[in-house]
């Protein structure tokens, strides 16, 4: 009876799609700045979006309001401004907050394939950037987007220099036909040097596809690695051998499996079955005990076209031991509008037949004429009052659109920022309400007006050469620059 409720500790039947957003979010909208420096770039079912085949809208300016709590009002006060910069595959790798009193900045890289391998933060002190902290990623290899290594580090302003304090990293092996094989987790101590917390162990018939077995250990008190838990007699759905899980997410993702036996410290307790729809995320999954009648049941189901999801677990168990069932049901609702954008995440309980809203959160957008998300309004549910609550609103301006697919180069000519691909040159400017492209000859290739500081010409018909673009502001200033059509 106790066994399976063990295996509640090692995420068998934990929310597998929900939960980030709501877990990260519930911690209150008020510290939305730091938390969105924190978070920036980071890959979530929940990331709100303003993009279309042809490209990606991004905001420059972003101010934060929460409500007046202690007014009778609904009026919203300013509580910071956040300005954002961008590279030309629109990550933001400078966004700089300020609520008046604090200036903080976090700038990012990217490598080649867009994942962030460096953050660093920095305050605002006696008009001048100082560090403060440093985080850097590194990736593997072969599954590009798993981080695999993270360090952290503190600054230290006696030496200039930057202290290392906390380290971790996942050491991938995989067999001669590059099938993963092991993934050990280790974490920095003390001395710098590294012990190994956890390992999951994946064996082959052959060395070939599919696996057979998936086993995780975990480090004792004496740092030794025990088994905790083992799949063994695997039928997958399908799996392409990059088995990286250190946890038993195995209905969601390129390895889904459809049936095996689960072992709880080298004894088997329990059997797995998984059934899945071709094309969707859809599964519908039983944990089975094989000493009892107590059952896990889990399930995810797609509602629409947009990305909303119903996911619920439904734990049975006999308690006591007499045949009387004790029934746990939980479940989410997301629902995505039209713009494949989270609008709630709802939470609920079901107790004797009643459903308990437990939490929950809201987000209320107003969209511009290119589906930019111009407003946000976020709320969460206050279980008490039995409503939900205003908590932040987000008014996003200056927005930069970016081309989905397209290599642009830069260049920058005083204030003046040129963005140039082979069928799109894009010009920036503060206060600029026209321009004028030339050839070298001087004869006028294009002109016309511009708003919110920057414009966008189609030059896929341009011959290739040199072009000279001219911009005007509206109090009568103007800048040159030239660009380079390929």
């Amino acid at each position: 009876i106790t066994s399976i409720k063990h295996f509640t500790l090692f995420l068998t039947i934990a929310f597998l799609v929900t939960g980030s957003y709501t877990f990260a979010q519930s911690k209150g909208f008020r510290t939305s700045l730091k938390s969105k420096t924190e978070n920036a770039g980071n890959t979530s079912r929940f990331i709100m979006k303003a993009t279309s085949e042809a490209g990606t809208w991004k905001p420059r300016k972003e101010v934060i309001y929460e409500p007046d709590m202690e007014g009778e009002t609904d009026e919203w006060l300013e509580y910071g401004q956040i300005t954002n910069e961008y590279d030309n595959n629109s990550n933001n790798i400078s966004m700089i907050e300020d609520n008046g009193d604090d200036q903080n900045r976090t700038l990012s890289k990217f490598d080649a394939i867009n994942n962030k391998i460096e953050v660093i933060k920095q305050n605002m002190e006696a008009g001048e950037w100082v560090n403060t902290e440093k985080t850097e990623y590194a990736y593997d290899p072969v599954v590009t987007d798993y981080q695999t290594e993270r360090k952290a580090y503190t600054w230290d302003p006696a030496t200039g220099k930057w202290i290392l304090n906390y380290a971790h990293k996942k050491v991938i092996t995989r067999n001669a036909k590059g099938f993963v094989t092991q993934v050990s987790i280790m974490l920095m101590n003390a001395k710098n040097q590294f012990d190994e917390l956890e390992r999951t162990e994946i064996t082959y018939n052959g060395g070939d596809l599919p696996a057979t077995s998936w086993k995780f250990l975990q480090a004792n008190e004496s740092f030794q690695l025990v088994e905790m838990v083992r799949y063994d007699k695997i039928n997958w759905d399908h799996s392409d051998g990059q088995i990286l899980n250190s946890n038993e997410a195995f209905m969601i993702g390129n390895n889904r499996i459809k049936k095996a036996d689960i072992y709880d410290e080298g004894k088997k307790t329990a059997t797995f079955e998984c059934t899945y729809v071709d094309g969707k995320t859809d599964f519908d999954c039983l944990i089975k005990s094989i000493n009892g009648v107590d059952e896990i049941h889990h399930t995810l189901t797609e509602l629409d076209g947009n990305g909303s999801y119903k996911e619920e677990i439904i734990e049975r168990f006999d308690e006591n031991g007499d045949g009387e069932m004790e029934i746990y049901d939980q479940y989410t609702i997301a629902t995505y509008d039209d713009h494949k954008n989270p609008i709630a995440e709802e939470n609920f309980e079901v107790n004797d037949g009643v459903i308990e809203k437990t939490n929950g959160l809201k987000m209320l957008y107003t969209y511009g004429s290119n589906g930019e998300i111009t407003e946000t309004i976020n709320q969460m549910y206050d279980y008490e009052a039995a409503v939900y609550m205003n908590m932040e609103k987000i008014v996003a301006s200056d927005f930069v659109f970016f081309a989905s697919g397209v290599d642009y180069t830069q260049t920058k000519n005083g204030s003046l920022n040129i963005m140039v691909s082979d069928n799109q040159v894009r010009f920036e400017k503060e206060g600029m309400n026209g321009y004028a492209i030339y050839s070298v000859t001087g004869t006028l290739i294009s002109k016309g007006k511009v708003e919110n500081n920057h414009g966008e010409v189609s030059i896929g018909a341009f011959p290739s050469g040199l072009y000279i673009i001219k911009v005007t502001t509206g109090d009568g200033q103007r800048e040159t620059a030239k660009f380079v059509k390929r």
